[in-house]
């Protein structure tokens, strides 16, 4: 089961770190529940001024609203979307707000010089249901793929939307509630 570990910067807070976007194909604008079905890839920084990085696949499984109401986002049930999660000390706050959405239990750690990081199984995102904000971004890479990328933001707990009648911008940091927290981390599995 491989272990993701990702140390912030210097100063950084990882319970009250920021999410940070990624890409995938393009799904209307919206709030959507999708539920991971394929087992996270983890790939190796491409150059030594790259990060290493965590691709999460999933399906669309409902559609909660669309930005445009003349978008048919019932249209995208069953559509892969995918987002690609950098191990850079910028984006912890991304896999922080990932595994709260998901249920899945992340241990803070404490690095040398007061830097903190964060650890947890990538194995145990596979099946599990999420809400994502989708929204559409340029992509002005050179060779990028796609002109425009969709990126999931406001990553949340199934129910968020329902309960708050919108999107909220983040949870609150650190806290998983106790309906959805997940068992005990040890590296390797769970106990």
């Amino acid at each position: 089961m491989p272990i993701v570990s990702i140390q912030a910067e210097q100063g950084t807070d990882v319970a009250s770190a920021k999410q940070f976007t990624g890409g995938g194909g393009l799904i209307p604008e919206g709030v959507y529940q999708i539920t991971i079905n394929e087992m996270p890839e983890n790939g190796a920084p491409k150059s030594a001024d790259k990060h290493a990085w965590t691709k999460v696949a999933g399906v669309v499984a409902n559609c909660l609203q669309t930005l445009d109401p003349a978008q048919k986002g019932a249209s995208s049930i069953g559509r892969k979307s995918t987002e690609v999660f950098s191990h850079s000390p910028k984006s912890v706050g991304s896999m922080r707000a990932l595994c709260e959405a998901a249920g899945v239990h992340f241990k803070i750690v404490q690095y040398q010089g007061g830097v903190q990081g964060i650890e947890f199984d990538t194995d145990h995102l596979m099946g599990r249901t999420l809400e994502v904000k989708i929204i559409h971004e340029d992509d002005n890479r050179p060779g990028s793929q796609y002109p425009k990328q969709s990126r999931w933001v406001d990553l949340q707990l199934p129910g968020t939307f329902a309960r708050t009648g919108g999107v909220q911008q983040s949870a609150q940091p650190g806290h998983v509630p106790q309906a959805a927290a997940p068992q005990g981390f040890v590296p390797g599995g769970y106990v």
